[in-house]
């Protein structure tokens, strides 16, 4: 964490004399966390972006009289955000909710105002480090309404913004001015440095109030297959000619309006459907009793009556409780890389996800593991395919990792965590039990 308040630890020098830049105070109009800097030299003012956020890696700087931004680490998405908010600047007032759930003394304030939901999310997790290991501090949480059910307990309050994700980026003064008066009353304040990663030791029950798939009972639940597709509509899981075709035709920006365009159009989603479709049939020769769910942001309608749908148009708490509820119960779950992974990884027992070729560079990034000591066995646990993967490709993986958990459960968790040489029958007493009950299973 870092000093915030009155005056903020901050380590900027002018862009013009190269002099050190004075800071003067704070300013959080949203989800940029700035200091407020001067330069004595040449009588510049900026805004500088504070080490919280992607703040801690891409930090701009703003002149305040120009509005011109120096994008040091060439971060454009983030630059823009800074400078079209600050162009666009208001200060309508918005609905702003505190809870106070004991007095607070030492304030530490964890923003998570964002414009993309996985990046506030992920913000949102590292609140488990700071109530772990500050806990003589007194733990703030600014939170857009949409992401207020996932404060877990045991912070000192929450400040619930009504800030859509459309409007993550904006700049308002209105927010800035009540967050400053609200801290004004203590002598002092930090900031939480919550970069938008996920962490190791993340137990996401203690935000969602939702336990995670019991991995130890993976042969009991087996009398209950579940198998859930992720579904989303503005990056598809379609013909791989037509992706490396958008590809080399619409590269960058163009390719991300393509995608957009691509939810519209009614040939792109009717593949996709007939591609989980496929998936779904695949598996169900199998497993006759399987239960395959579809889940997502999308609009329900036209799968066999044997598909459970559960899209929805209009995504609210008790929708998102009952689909982590639903990912708790999944044996695996699939789905194209992006946020929408975030809470069905951090539930289901088992993962793979469909990785797109312009998303290559950001693998992982979407997923919140389960803590797992034995690196090897998370890896079993967590699959990457590319996005051109066929549904047989992907009906193939998933019965192998039905299949076969059992005995990596054994041979790539127990022999770490079992005196295996000192006491063998131990981890053979497993392995035979396991396999036998593999055995005795109707053959499919």
């Amino acid at each position: 964490m870092f000093k915030l308040h009155p005056i903020p630890d901050a380590d900027f020098c002018c862009p013009f004399c190269e002099g050190a830049l004075q800071p003067q105070g704070w300013y959080m109009p949203g989800m940029r966390i700035l200091a407020d800097l001067r330069c004595d030299d040449c009588d510049q003012e900026y805004y500088g972006d504070l080490p919280s956020g992607h703040g801690l890696c891409f930090p701009m700087l703003l002149n305040k009289t120009t509005g011109e931004v120096w994008d040091q680490y060439q971060a454009s998405w983030f630059a823009s955000w800074l400078h079209v908010g600050y162009r666009d600047r208001q200060k309508t007032p918005v609905p702003f909710t505190s809870e106070e759930f004991r007095p607070i003394r030492q304030p530490i304030v964890l923003n998570c105002l964002d414009a993309m939901y996985g990046h506030g999310l992920l913000k949102l997790v590292h609140a488990q480090h700071y109530l772990d290991y500050y806990q003589e501090y007194d733990l703030i949480v600014i939170v857009p309404r949409w992401l207020r059910w996932l404060v877990p307990q045991d912070v000192a309050a929450i400040w619930t913004i009504d800030l859509p994700l459309r409007q993550g980026h904006e700049w308002n003064d209105w927010i800035a001015q009540e967050i400053q008066q609200r801290l004004a009353q203590f002598d002092h304040g930090w900031l939480a440095s919550a970069y938008a990663h996920s962490f190791s030791e993340l137990h996401v029950e203690r935000f969602t109030q939702i336990q995670p798939f019991p991995i130890e009972e993976w042969d009991d639940q087996l009398n209950q297959l579940t198998v859930t597709f992720i579904w989303r509509e503005d990056r598809l899981w379609v013909d791989s000619h037509i992706q490396q075709w958008r590809d080399r035709r619409f590269p960058g920006r163009l390719g991300r309006m393509w995608k957009k365009l691509a939810a519209q159009w009614f040939p792109a989603l009717q593949e996709q459907t007939q591609q989980v479709i496929q998936l779904a049939e695949q598996l169900r020769q199998c497993y006759p009793q399987i239960r395959f769910v579809i889940a997502g942001l999308g609009k329900a309608g036209g799968l066999p009556d044997w598909i459970t749908d559960l899209r929805t148009q209009t995504i609210t708490e008790d929708v998102e409780r009952s689909w982590c509820e639903l990912y708790a119960q999944s044996q695996v779950i699939v789905g194209i890389h992006g946020s929408n992974m975030l809470l069905p990884s951090a539930h289901a027992a088992t993962v793979i996800e469909l990785m797109p070729n312009d998303r290559l560079g950001n693998v992982m990034q979407d997923l919140l593991l389960i803590p797992e000591a034995e690196s090897r066995f998370a890896v079993f646990r967590y699959r990457f395919v590319p996005l051109e993967s066929s549904p047989q490709v992907i009906a193939a993986t998933i019965k192998s990792m039905i299949q076969t958990l059992p005995f990596a459960m054994i041979y790539l968790k127990s022999f770490q965590q079992t005196p295996c040489f000192n006491q063998p029958e131990v981890v053979t007493k497993r392995y035979r039990q396991s396999r036998l009950r593999e055995l005795a299973r109707p053959a499919s």
